[in-house]
C-alpha cells in the first residue's frame, strides 16, 4: 500500500493551525466566561467548543471504522458526490445559521476548558496520524457519510472539519464581543 501525499497532511495542518490559533486565544478568559450563555439564549463559548469536539470526534471515529473495513470503501465519489460537498463548504463559508443534526447531542457547558483543550490536543494528533497514513488509494472513495451533504472523500472530510470550525468562527467572535 503505497502512502498518501502531503495534500492531507497539509490538510489536517489547516485544521490544526485554526484550532489552535482559537484555543489560545480562548485560554485568556475564564472558566465562569466560556460558560456564560448568549445574550439571545443561544450558546456559550464552551458549548460551542464542545459541539466542535463532539462533530470532529465523531468524523474522525467514523473514518477510522472506514478505513478498517476496506470493503466499505470500494465505491468511488461520483460527480454528484463532489457537487454536494462544494455545496456545503460553501455553506460553511457563510455566516448563515444551520440547525446542527438531530444526531447531535445538545452540547453541555461546565466542561473545564482545561480538559478540553487536551481532548482537541489529543484528537488533533489522531487526525494528523490519520493524515498521514491514509492510503493513497483510497484518496478518491467515499469515506465519510456527512448528515446533509451525504458521501465524502478524505479530502473534503478534512476540509468540511476545518469549514464546521471556520464557520463557528463568527458565533465565537460575537460571544468574544460581550465579554468584552
Amino acid at each position: 500500500m503505497q502512502k498518501t501525499n502531503s495534500r492531507i497532511v497539509l490538510r489536517a495542518e489547516k485544521i490544526r493551525n485554526i484550532q489552535q490559533k482559537d484555543l489560545q486565544r480562548l485560554a485568556g478568559y475564564s472558566q465562569e466566561q466560556l460558560c456564560k450563555p448568549a445574550p439571545n439564549g443561544g450558546w456559550s463559548l464552551i458549548q460551542v467548543l464542545n459541539h466542535l469536539y463532539l462533530t470532529q470526534k465523531g468524523t474522525i471515529n467514523f473514518l477510522e471504522k472506514q478505513i478498517a473495513d476496506k470493503n466499505l470503501l470500494a465505491e468511488k465519489i461520483t460527480l454528484r458526490n463532489r457537487f454536494n460537498a462544494l455545496f456545503l463548504a460553501r455553506a460553511l463559508k457563510s455566516n448563515k445559521k444551520f440547525k446542527a443534526p438531530s444526531r447531535l447531542p445538545e452540547p453541555l457547558n461546565d466542561t473545564d476548558f482545561g480538559e478540553l483543550k487536551e481532548k482537541f490536543e489529543a484528537m488533533m494528533a489522531n487526525t494528523m496520524q490519520i493524515a498521514e497514513d491514509f492510503p493513497k488509494e483510497l484518496e478518491n472513495k467515499k469515506i465519510f457519510k456527512h448528515p446533509r451533504a451525504g458521501w465524502l472523500n478524505i479530502f473534503d472530510v478534512l476540509n468540511f472539519i476545518h469549514d464546521h470550525w471556520y464557520h463557528h468562527e463568527y458565533q465565537m467572535a460575537s460571544l468574544e464581543k460581550e465579554l468584552k
